[in-house]
């Protein structure tokens, strides 16, 4: 017996696929509004799916990179200080919960974490960073793995462009039937 894979883009939201795949008699296996799966175990339409939601993401880490080009030293010297002060605030909780000095130095804490929240977007130099400088891919998504006969479908959702993948040897009649309430 032949396996094949075919796959379709959808609109629809993980509830409305869940409710969908239900309707039509597929067992559902596993689903999952919230889960990690490893880049590698994608298919290439599901990878092309998810770099194209993550490209879209992305392109806030390029205007923060044009925007501190050449200043990365100043950031990570920010990030130090910040470090040490947090260090010495917690030496003084430890000594003096409620002292004056504790007080005064959780203030200057505050107005310096305040100053680089201004200066930096963090949320683009963090998805810069988990994106691009850790081992291993995982992929954060909304997914559905169903069987109906011998093909299993699964639904993956990453944030956006919803993908289902239809694996098996008659794929082509499920996909017709599916395809069709989506």
């Amino acid at each position: 017996m032949q396996q094949k894979c075919i796959q379709f883009h959808t609109s629809k939201s993980f509830p409305q696929t869940l409710k969908i795949f239900e309707k039509e008699k597929l067992e559902i296996i596993l689903h999952a509004e919230r889960t990690y799966i490893d880049f590698a175990d994608l298919t290439i339409g599901e990878q092309i799916s998810w770099i194209k939601t993550r490209e879209k993401r992305m392109q806030r880490c390029d205007k923060f990179l044009k925007k501190h080009s050449g200043k990365f030293e100043n950031l990570f010297e920010c990030l130090t200080d910040l470090r040490k002060q947090t260090k010495e605030l917690l030496k003084l909780y430890k000594s003096n919960p409620l002292g004056y000095k504790t007080s005064e130095k959780y203030e200057q804490f505050i107005e310096e974490r305040k100053k680089l929240v201004e200066k930096y977007d963090y949320g683009a130099l963090y998805d810069l960073l988990s994106d691009h400088f850790h081992d291993g891919l995982s992929v954060y998504c909304s997914c559905i793995i169903a069987r109906k006969e011998n093909n299993v479908v699964r639904y993956l959702a990453f944030k956006k462009d919803p993908i289902v993948t239809i694996m098996g040897s008659n794929v082509f009649g499920l996909k017709s039937s599916l395809e069709s309430k989506f």
